[in-house]
């Protein structure tokens, strides 16, 4: 396990579901932000959805690379502390 998923585990332990929420998204925002410091990462009110990305990318100087949507997905055996609330 590398230390961004050793710190997304860490966030998901957090036992108010907002703050847990909100501490994964700053994870892994500043993560996608490491990997390309070009890139604008823009959180969404949404955690775990379907058709609503959680994250958007952009790159502000390069208008004709399109947008990535981040949809943030969890599973029972990626956090085996959570197990108790997935179903």
């Amino acid at each position: 396990m590398n230390i961004v998923e050793q710190s997304i585990a860490q966030a998901m332990d957090e036992p108010d579901d907002r703050m847990m929420f909100t501490r994964v998204k700053d994870i892994v925002a500043r993560h996608l932000t490491r990997m390309d410091p070009r890139a604008k990462v823009t959180q969404t009110e949404f955690f775990n959805h379907t058709h609503v990305p959680d994250m958007v990318l952009d790159w502000p100087g390069r208008p004709r690379t399109p947008r990535r949507f981040i949809y943030s997905k969890t599973t029972c055996t990626a956090f085996p502390a959570r197990t108790g609330r997935c179903s």
